[in-house]
């Protein structure tokens, strides 16, 4: 679609939740959920290359650490 949304997500919002956006076009203001079209998640590709089904029931603690290393939080996969 060319728009930012549509690219790009952060972890601020659960997964398939609608966008935040500014209400000026072109402006880069606001969050961007990850979703798709997979029913009950979305699929992730992880930093080191591997692909992963994120379930949409993942807790938010865990959704958010996925997000980030500045937390120090060890995830594994059977947390999502």
């Amino acid at each position: 679609m060319g728009r930012w949304t549509a690219t790009l997500y952060d972890h601020g919002l659960p997964i398939n939740h609608s966008a935040c956006e500014a209400m000026n076009p072109g402006e880069f203001l606001g969050s961007c959920a990850a979703g798709s079209l997979h029913p009950g998640g979305v699929n992730c590709l992880m930093f080191d290359g591997h692909l992963s089904m994120i379930s949409a029931q993942i807790q938010p603690k865990v959704w958010r650490a996925l997000g980030t290393r500045s937390g120090g939080e060890v995830v594994g996969a059977s947390d999502y």
